[in-house]
């Protein structure tokens, strides 16, 4: 496009391109097959590690002019090794004016002298190797300072910096003052309109933060280019990775003519906030995921594994765009979008209960593509602190929680010490993005409370520098929170999330399960598992109020009656609640905002055909998936042609073994059994069946696997649909020790009832007929009795109404699914498979 062209759209098109210094024959070399392969010969170390965030200008200052740098840091690596955190991430510290404290950079290879120099970041990257951290740093490739060399070149039009930013024309001038017009309404983030004339070029240029920060132009070729190699530059020196900064904005649709739609939302009345409209134009183009994907490619043919993060904000109904970001597993794009649900779902402490925080867990985990892999974030250099948000009682149980959820977790600078926010004057606020609001309205905008500096001790200024001033204030509380009183303090924040970075650092938590046994208003709760493990339960106070939570009132399954305190909110000094001292979980004693860690006894075993122990889960089971495997827990196949599979719970029931067995599909004698590969398919499909049938088959409990039935021929499948009941048989101990015996039930559909027949304990036969209804993929039981399935009907919820879900979604109740030659009947008790052709499948023998 030239320099004073007539039109508003860029002429550019966008392409794929190879990495610097590349060769065709080596690009195709880094094809699908190849790059997977490679790829998974790689450790990825970020996995097992905490990613711990500095912001350099707030760390530690060595110079006493009040402004952190690369020497502050790296006298305090012993610290960052110490906490047990693996990743140090630096916010920028490259060459810039600092109208953006650094993300606005005028050389991406360089050191600001604000930092220091690029031997000391040398010096920075051997020693925190030395120690094994590893160094990852921002990469923000959106835009560049307006004091950058190429947008000087280009506001004059040298090629080949002509067209690296993006321009416009005017669409008009205004009558009256005969002002140039942006060529569109797009909103900067910092608000305003995210255009600025330049008389140079006649033009305007985008930029969608500050307008001292040019957004480049990615449809070019070049700019393409020149960020993969300062991409390559720092990879090259031995940086691990990077985090991309504002990486949604990268790309805009390519007619700059367009406008982009108001968004409604009421709570936003002022044109000049970004919030004002919606973004399908700016943000999020499918382009954007093209380009990171070629940086991706380009890690990758480094030896190490290199971390590729990316920031990309997103509101609750882009869940499934900032989702794409991770790529698949033939085209990974980021290790990790972050996950902000943290800090969007919680913006003060009227919004904890223990139902938000399962959803801000599990919204994460059910979205995120199958392979790839979670992480978690409370706070950042963005955003309000966490301890300011909710509470620093509650912060610290966040903390605690999210170490020890599945996936990585990432800590801002000061919240191990649960750091608040500092109140900031508007005649000491620093933040450009809030001083433009003015007097009346910059605290809605500023950035400032967040970022004072780190508080290493109660001498002056905190022990953050020897200077007499600091660029911002230090918070009035570090006389009391400070590094230096929690390390020596017997109990407290720090020394709780030093410990929690020992305790994730077990397989359980790195590759166990995950499930939910009490959620409430009050109460969040979660049990990780994993075969040959000790089982651990993290419980969360989400009340503003001391309660006494009780793990087996309305529980999604049973856990053992007691267990081991191991970690707990260093606020809790009460001797009960001590670590090593064991707790009823019928009374756990919780103080307001209170976080636990308990140990749980109790295991699951599995014995294979020859009567050995195969493998050993800790805590809950689920169904087997259509591979084979035991998900999340077990590893190995299970083989269909064995002749017996059993498994047995222990330590639900106070030491009891609880079973279930003789586990049948049953169907009309003119159709085979049902043989399908495809997990959770049982279920729906009663609901739209159109005829109903019967069967004798368990007319005593001494039925027979139907083997006659059984299609071992996977192509030879037929569909529930065609069928319109099913019958199973189990036996509960529970059940077995009040005197019920061979309890039997059938599903019939259409005809939307159950039959529930059992032996009493006189040995008469009884049945319970009841209403079967369906919403939603769940199966309604009402009336189901309850002494059969022990108090409160355990197995079916605390109302006696059974709830049987398709999916593993929610462990209230039975669960059904199919694997090739197995039904497996689930409840949250305990499981039995029973193979067909097996000799013995008398129920009692089972």
């Amino acid at each position: 496009m030239s320099a004073h062209g007539t039109g508003v759209k860029r002429q550019r098109s966008f392409s794929l391109i190879s990495s610097p210094n590349t060769s065709d024959d080596s690009s195709e070399a880094t094809g699908k097959s190849a790059r997977s392969s490679s790829k998974k010969q790689k450790v990825d170390w970020w996995k097992r590690s905490i990613i711990y965030q500095v912001y350099p200008r707030s760390f530690r200052d060595t110079t006493g002019n009040g402004i952190g740098d690369i020497k502050g840091i790296m006298s305090r690596l012993p610290y960052l090794a110490s906490l047990g955190i693996g990743v140090v991430w630096l916010s920028p510290i490259f060459t810039s004016p600092m109208a953006d404290f650094g993300y606005d950079i005028s050389n991406f290879t360089d050191i600001d002298p604000i930092f220091g120099t690029m031997e000391d970041f040398d010096n920075l990257l051997r020693e925190a190797h030395g120690i094994g951290l590893k160094l990852v740093m921002d990469l923000v490739p959106n835009h560049s300072s307006d004091e950058h060399e190429w947008f000087q070149k280009s506001v004059d039009s040298v090629d080949p910096y002509t067209d690296y930013y993006v321009w416009a024309d005017p669409i008009g001038f205004n009558e009256t003052t005969g002002d140039p017009l942006p060529p569109n309404n797009w909103l900067s983030v910092f608000g305003g309109s995210a255009w600025t004339y330049r008389e140079e070029r006649q033009q305007f240029y985008l930029h969608q933060f500050l307008d001292k920060q040019p957004d480049l132009n990615y449809r070019n070729l070049n700019v393409q280019i020149e960020m993969q190699n300062i991409i390559k530059f720092w990879a090259d020196k031995g940086v691990d990775g990077f985090r991309i900064d504002a990486v949604k904005f990268l790309v805009e649709v390519e007619d700059l003519s367009i406008n982009e739609p108001l968004s409604g939302d009421p709570s936003v009345q002022d044109p000049n906030e970004y919030e004002y409209l919606s973004h399908p134009y700016t943000t999020n183009q499918n382009e954007t995921f093209d380009i990171i994907r070629q940086w991706r490619i380009l890690l990758d043919q480094y030896s190490e594994s290199k971390l590729l993060m990316a920031e990309a904000t997103y509101t609750a109904e882009e869940i499934d765009i900032v989702m794409r970001y991770y790529g698949t597993e033939e085209e990974p794009i980021v290790d990790f979008p972050f996950n902000f649900n943290f800090i969007d779902n919680f913006h003060n402490r009227s919004d904890v209960t223990g139902y938000s925080l399962k959803y801000s867990v599990t919204e994460w985990l059910d979205n995120m593509p199958e392979g790839k892999w979670p992480n978690w974030v409370l706070g950042n250099h963005d955003q309000p602190r966490i301890a300011s948000r909710i509470g620093k009682d509650l912060a610290e149980a966040l903390n605690m929680m999210t170490l020890l959820l599945p996936g990585t977790a990432v800590t801002y600078y000061g919240e191990e010490i649960g750091m608040e926010n500092t109140f900031v004057s508007y005649e000491d606020t620093q933040d450009t993005a809030a001083c433009i609001w003015g007097p009346e309205r910059y605290t809605e905008f500023s950035r400032d409370p967040e970022r004072t500096p780190m508080q290493w001790d109660n001498s002056t200024n905190a022990g953050f520098t020897n200077g007499t001033t600091t660029w911002l204030p230090v918070n009035e509380n570090y006389i009391t929170l400070n590094v230096a009183d929690q390390e020596a303090a017997e109990q407290s924040s720090i020394q709780n999330y030093k410990d929690l970075a020992v305790l994730r650092k077990a397989d359980v938590f790195f590759s166990g399960g995950i499930a939910y046994p009490v959620i409430t208003d009050e109460i969040f709760s979660y049990v990780r598992y994993i075969a040959d493990s000790l089982t651990y339960l993290i419980l969360i106070n989400a009340s503003e109020g001391e309660i006494t939570a009780n793990m087996h009132s309305n529980a999604n399954f049973e856990l053992a009656d007691t267990a081991t305190v191991i970690i707990r909110t260093s606020t809790d000094t009460r001797d009960a609640t001590a670590p090593g001292k064991v707790i009823n979980l019928e009374a756990v004693p919780l103080l307001p905002g209170e976080g636990m860690v308990l140990q749980v006894s109790g295991h699951i075993r599995c014995l294979d055909t020859s009567g050995d122990w195969t493998h050993q889960v800790s805590g809950h089971i689920r169904c087997l998936d259509t591979s084979g495997d035991w998900t999340h827990q077990v590893s190995g196949h299970i083989s269909p042609t064995t002749d017996r599979v059993r498994l047995v719970a222990t330590g639900y029931h106070s030491g009891r073994s609880s079973q279930i067995a003789c586990i049948f599909l049953t169907s009309t004698p003119s159709t085979k059994m049902l043989a399908v590969t495809l997990a959770f398919a049982l279920l729906p499909a009663l609901a739209t069946a159109d005829t109903a049938f019967t069967s004798d088959l368990f007319s005593s409990c001494n039925a027979k696997w139907p083997s006659d039935k059984w299609s071992e021929n996977e192509d030879n499948r037929q569909t529930i649909a065609n069928n319109g009941a099913y019958t199973v048989a189990y036996r509960d101990a529970r059940a077995i020790e009040s005197g019920v015996t061979c309890p039997k039930l059938t599903l019939n559909s259409p005809g939307g009832n159950y039959v529930y027949t059992y032996k009493d304990a006189s040995g008469a036969d009884q049945s319970v007929t009841g209403n079967l209804s369906y919403d939603d993929g769940v199966f309604t039981l009402e009336d189901m009795p309850t002494g059969h399935f022990g108090t409160n009907c355990p197995f079916f919820g605390s109302k006696c109404s059974a709830k049987l879900r398709p999916t593993y979604g929610g462990p209230n109740g039975i669960h059904f699914m199919t694997y090739t030659n197995f039904l497996i009947f689930c409840t949250r008790n305990s499981y039995y498979l029973v193979p067909p052709g097996t000799s013995d499948s008398n129920c009692d023998a089972c």
